[in-house]
């Protein structure tokens, strides 16, 4: 499948459409929040920022989430503008480690015929995650999820005012 494909589909399904219980989005011209009343976490997933003055959206949202307490703004290689982890670092945002997203095209592997591989994350704050795919069978389990066809990895931590590569 095209990259170009995947990631606009990983934004859409992932970023965009996505709710988490017990917490509200709100979609604002650039940016789609996620807010957790009273103390968090509170997280920007996505921003659509061309045609935008950048430096104002990201002044903007930093003084709307002053009052509620620490922000994470998860930013992601194919992001625009193509400076934007630099632009909120100068603007007083924590750079982290780089995260990774894995897709793999369950179509693809179940065509193969043979064993492909077996997958087991390292727990990371007591989340658990497990791949095992086969020529025919794919199982995909997450704690706390039920299965799925497919998958997107990548972890969330704790907020702060924080920038966090995907």
């Amino acid at each position: 499948m095209d990259n170009e494909i995947l990631l606009a589909l990983f934004d859409t399904e992932q970023r965009i459409n996505i709710e988490f219980p017990g917490v509200r989005k709100e979609q604002r011209p650039h940016v789609i929040r996620f807010v957790s009343e009273p103390k968090g976490p509170h997280f920007i997933l996505y921003s659509q920022l061309a045609g935008a003055d950048v430096e104002a959206v990201i002044v903007e949202e930093k003084a709307y989430f002053t009052r509620l307490g620490e922000v994470e703004w998860k930013v992601y290689a194919h992001d625009h503008p193509e400076n934007l982890r630099e632009l909120l670092v100068a603007q007083g945002f924590e750079a982290e480690e780089p995260e990774a997203v894995m897709v793999l095209d369950l179509e693809e592997i179940a065509n193969r015929g043979k064993d492909i591989f077996a997958l087991q994350d390292r727990p990371r704050a007591g989340a658990d995650q497990n791949i095992t795919a086969r020529a025919g069978e794919v199982k995909i389990r997450r704690l706390g999820s039920p299965p799925s066809s497919k998958t997107y990895g990548g972890s969330r931590r704790p907020c702060g005012r924080k920038i966090s590569n995907g």
